[in-house]
């Protein structure tokens, strides 16, 4: 198998099982990191798909996934940390319950 496509299909992994699972069990800062870490190997695994990617998509690649995806996974899904656990997402919560 490619090293790419492991490289896609770990990172996807950790994603979905930090986004998911681990998001409001862990540290906000681990979930940030492990997202981070996610992101940015399947970006690389992407680059190592394509025949022969520029130094600019390899920067924008990574780096780009690297920020974006904790931040779209906080925006789609809510706060991170044990903190997040339970509360109401505030665009959904009744007028009475929002902070």
């Amino acid at each position: 198998m490619h090293a790419g496509v492991v490289l896609l299909v770990t990172s996807s992994a950790l994603m979905a099982l930090t986004a998911f699972v681990l998001r409001t069990r862990v540290p906000a800062a681990v979930g940030v990191l492990l997202l981070a870490a996610a992101g940015g190997a399947f970006g690389w695994g992407v680059l190592l798909l394509q025949p022969e990617p520029s130094v600019g998509e390899s920067v924008a690649a990574v780096g780009l996934l690297t920020i974006l995806t904790p931040a779209h996974v906080r925006i789609v899904l809510g706060r991170f940390g044990p903190s997040a656990r339970g509360a109401p997402i505030r665009a959904l919560a009744a007028p009475g319950e929002r902070r």
